[in-house]
């Protein structure tokens, strides 16, 4: 399990361990919030136009995030964006999931950890 320059990130070793214990997500959430993170989106400058896409869970919609510009090297450049995460969540405005990429795969954090998450970044702001 490696990601970005051969090294496992937080972010993808907090998704694995969860997935292997059989725990919920919660516990990717305060990994989450300290990790550097990048957008695909428009930004304005005072609003950021998240990209919204099909999730891959059914019926869903997600924006996508990464912990690095080089996952998102197939998207173009000028839709790439650093992000906080209270900016990101900002942003996301409706019942979305958030896809997290890698350079050799991803993880999807369903739209339901988003309100924990937003407590959380709450409580440290």
């Amino acid at each position: 399990m490696t990601s970005m320059n051969g090294v496992a990130t937080p972010l993808k070793i907090a998704f694995a361990e969860a997935r292997a214990d059989g725990r919920d997500l919660s516990g990717v959430l305060p990994v989450l919030v300290r990790s550097p993170l990048f957008v695909v989106a428009n930004d304005n400058g005072a609003r950021l136009e998240l990209y919204i896409t099909k999730s891959p869970v059914p019926d869903r919609m997600c924006v996508t995030i990464s912990e690095s510009r080089e996952a998102m090297a197939q998207v173009p450049a000028h839709l790439v964006h650093p992000v906080t995460i209270d900016r990101l969540l900002a942003g996301i405005i409706g019942v979305w999931d958030i896809v997290i990429v890698y350079p050799d795969g991803g993880d999807v954090l369903q739209a339901e950890y988003v309100p924990d998450l937003r407590a959380m970044v709450d409580k440290t702001s």
